[in-house]
């Protein structure tokens, strides 16, 4: 009952930060506010999507949703109503069968991490290269020319393929969903 409870919990996650217009939001969001001390910010955000485990960590001002990555919350203020209430869901999931590990933050604060059970899952690399062509499209709207943003995507796609190994195979299907674009 409780394992069930706990998978149709993730698979609400999923659904709700990770795939489509949801990851595409949070990704812009974590892209715009890098540390000032990373010089390429679109191409560390994406790699950390790519490279990282997926965790469900919460914290008083966002979610975590990164192991080892504390800082890159996509805050409760970009959130929409959904997923706040998914994200209250789960803390209250986590508080009546004891499936949190709770830590503090360097600074003050702290954070509720469901307990993995083992298993680690990374974001699916076709959907966060699709999502970031899809953001970069969508710049169109305040007066990028379709050929630059085809060049930046081009860079972009290549400064990531030389820090996380992406499969040949993968990159044919990410580039016959761009043509959709």
């Amino acid at each position: 009952m409780q394992e069930d409870k706990e998978k149709d919990l993730f698979q609400r996650f999923t659904k709700l930060f990770l795939v489509g217009e949801n990851l595409r939001d949070m990704m812009v969001y974590m892209c715009n506010t890098c540390t000032s001390d990373v010089q390429d910010p679109i191409t560390h955000t994406i790699c950390i999507f790519l490279s990282t485990p997926v965790r469900i960590s919460i914290t008083k001002i966002g979610l975590a949703p990164f192991q080892g990555f504390n800082t890159a919350i996509f805050p409760f203020f970009c959130m929409r109503e959904e997923q706040k209430h998914l994200l209250l869901e789960i803390l209250q999931f986590m508080q009546e069968n004891s499936r949190a590990t709770l830590s503090t933050q360097m600074g003050g604060g702290g954070m509720a991490t469901l307990k993995p059970d083992g298993q680690r899952i990374y974001l699916d690399t076709s959907e966060v290269i699709f999502q970031f062509f899809q953001a970069t499209k969508e710049s169109e709207r305040t007066g990028m020319k379709a050929h630059v943003r085809d060049k930046v995507c081009n860079i972009i796609l290549q400064r990531v393929c030389s820090a996380v190994h992406i499969p040949r195979r993968t990159l044919n299907e990410i580039m016959e969903r761009a043509r959709e674009l």
